[in-house]
């Protein structure tokens, strides 16, 4: 394995689990490509297809989105998080949620940034 990367505040802040990709990604790259930038970018990349920054600290964005709390009572409706903030603001789960409705295609491989531009193509 190859020299183990400088980690960002925001990483530094965040779980084992989530240090531990980004190390991992970035050894693989830099093995790989032989270029520091290019395996920050990868190892970048890799760590947010499962995290997300929340505040200080990289998150593990969560599979299911929240509902909004007047309908966490058993009813099956599906909650537009969109309606109430910006699209800017909603987590990959909520964005992914969002496309799903809009049937946008290749949406599952697709990070956050990737949803954010197809959902706002698709409106």
């Amino acid at each position: 394995m190859g020299k183990k990367p400088e980690l960002s505040k925001e990483l530094k802040r965040s779980s084992d689990k989530a240090q531990k990709r980004y190390v991992k990604a970035y050894a693989k790259a830099l093995d790989k490509h032989g270029d520091e930038k290019k395996a920050r970018k990868k190892a970048q990349k890799k760590l947010e297809k499962k995290y997300e920054l929340v505040g200080k600290k990289y998150e593990k964005i969560s599979d299911k989105p929240q509902a909004a709390p007047d309908q966490q009572d058993g009813d099956n409706q599906t909650f537009l998080v969109a309606e109430v903030r910006p699209l800017a603001e909603l987590t990959r789960a909520e964005l992914y949620e969002l496309a799903k409705q809009l049937e946008v295609p290749g949406r599952s491989a697709m990070n956050k940034g990737d949803l954010l531009i197809a959902v706002r193509a698709a409106q």
